[in-house]
């Protein structure tokens, strides 16, 4: 698990840092364990929010649906602290590019 999160930081290739960001949700799935240690769960969601906001294109979408299957999987309680900055990350999203 520690390995995937590393790969996501120092890879360089795109296809890799897509990859571990479709992980992290299936690992969340079927170790919850793991990441009710800690912060774990906190620094899965920041990687996420990070590959998101560095990533342009359509390579970002990767990032919302791994943030969207978190957010069905994690405890509401677990989940809440995070929805501030998922919203806010959304908002910029969405908001038209100023000319």
């Amino acid at each position: 698990m520690n390995e995937v999160q590393k790969m996501l930081k120092e890879s360089t290739e795109i296809l890799v840092k897509k990859k571990c960001i479709d992980l992290i949700p299936s690992m969340y799935r079927y170790i919850p364990d793991y990441y009710k240690s800690s912060d774990r769960l906190s620094q899965a969601i920041k990687d996420i929010t990070n590959y998101i906001e560095k990533t342009k294109g359509k390579d970002r979408g990767q990032g919302y649906i791994s943030l969207g299957r978190l957010s069905v999987r994690a405890t509401e309680k677990d989940f809440a602290p995070h929805i501030a900055t998922i919203v806010q990350l959304v908002n910029k999203e969405i908001q038209p590019p100023i000319r």
